[in-house]
């Protein structure tokens, strides 16, 4: 008899969450918590998959809704993520997880669906990919993990100690401190920022597992920040930021040593630097630390289920938009942020 999938309500959470948890290939993208951020903050249409066999849970399928003229109407898993895929225990169990999904896109006249992680075996996934996640592989001390960063990476930390800079972790009081920044920052990148209401559902639903720092320089002003996710023996940074006029004080290379540090007294084993392209700013700092790329593989299909090319419906020249969103006011950039931001699965 042929498997079927269905929607996981509010009172199966748990039960979801101890899949995601138990499973070898979960991450902190799957669980369910993300659907109450996503709901909250943007007000898109989360569709929870998952599939049961004899009362068990044999896989999920988390889905977002993203609606917008800059995106197109499409089911993405996951959305503002790096990662997402279906989590399953065999391969009828993804199949009918896939097969509910596509299902779903063409109830809800979906354009296509995406899926950042693992598909079923039958499907074809892109021949080559331009996302990485920078990882690292951390050590068992922090002294181990002095000697195994680079030297720039050793100089620059000494140098944010001698200019005064200091990291803390932070309460969520102190969100607002952070998100100035990064705001300030992703302004002058030319991107959309988050609405603050995203940060904040990020803090209060995962609260045992999401932790907010900040660096500060000696007169107290915030330069640096990032929230940091922990799951099983991992932590990343999905968001980090710092701003321009700082930067020769090296405060990302405090902000990092002090989480990473942090991670080592936890047991943690694998430090995530969260995604960018080869060959970028970001790419190269994360390299000084020694992380090492790995791909990651989104499986973009359009409504009929044919395999498209990677993020062909969204891979468009905005270097004018870029430059023209660089020169918006803050407060202006601000407040349009947000509302464009949540039309953008990236």
């Amino acid at each position: 008899m042929q498997l079927d999938a269905h929607l996981a309500g509010a009172d199966q959470e748990q039960a979801w969450d101890r899949f995601v948890l138990s499973h070898g290939q979960g991450t902190a993208c799957h669980l369910y918590g993300w659907k109450h951020v996503i709901e909250d903050a943007y007000g898109r249409d989360c569709y929870p998959l998952w599939v049961e066999r004899d009362g068990d849970v044999g896989g999920v399928f988390p889905l977002v809704l993203m609606k917008g003229r800059l995106g197109g109407d499409r089911l993405i898993s996951m959305p503002f993520l790096d990662q997402g895929g279906i989590l399953a225990t065999g391969e009828e169990q993804a199949a009918a997880l896939w097969r509910a999904a596509l299902q779903l896109a063409g109830r809800l006249g979906a354009r296509g669906l995406e899926a950042r992680g693992s598909v079923p075996g039958g499907v074809t996934a892109p021949a080559a990919t331009q996302r990485f996640r920078w990882m690292l592989s951390l050590t068992s001390s922090q002294e181990d993990l002095w000697g195994a960063v680079g030297g720039k990476v050793r100089n620059q930390v000494r140098k944010s100690t001698r200019l005064g800079l200091t990291t803390r972790v932070a309460a969520a009081a102190d969100l607002p401190l952070f998100y100035r920044l990064f705001a300030h920052n992703m302004r002058d990148l030319g991107s959309p920022v988050h609405a603050v209401s995203f940060f904040d559902r990020v803090l209060a639903v995962f609260q045992s597992r999401a932790t907010l720092y900040l660096t500060q320089e000696p007169g107290g002003r915030a330069v640096a920040g990032g929230i940091a996710l922990r799951f099983g023996d991992g932590v990343s940074v999905p968001w980090a930021s710092s701003l321009h006029d700082a930067r020769p004080a090296c405060p990302n290379h405090s902000l990092y040593w002090k989480i990473l540090g942090d991670a080592l007294e936890q047991g943690c084993r694998v430090f995530d630097f969260g995604r960018s392209t080869r060959g970028t700013g970001p790419a190269r700092f994360k390299k000084h630390w020694r992380a090492e790329a790995t791909p990651l593989v989104w499986t973009d299909v359009d409504s009929d289920g044919q395999l498209e090319q990677e993020g062909a419906w969204s891979n468009q020249d905005h270097t004018t938009l870029v430059k023209l969103w660089q020169l918006l006011p803050l407060g202006v950039a601000n407040r349009l942020g947000p509302v464009i931001r949540g039309q953008l699965p990236n």
